[in-house]
């Protein structure tokens, strides 16, 4: 599935600390969704 895909890429390149500028760049995602995927991450960090 195309949106577990974009946000397994996500996921990597945030936990190797690359910035969102980057991430949206290397995969070709909208920025706006680069940043629901990274708040979707912080929402599941917090929540362990």
């Amino acid at each position: 599935d195309r949106y577990i895909r974009d946000f397994s890429r996500v996921r990597l390149c945030y936990q190797d600390g690359k910035d969102k500028e980057f991430i949206s760049l290397v995969t070709g995602l909208n920025k706006f969704i680069v940043n629901e995927y990274i708040q979707l991450l912080n929402n599941i960090h917090n929540n362990t």
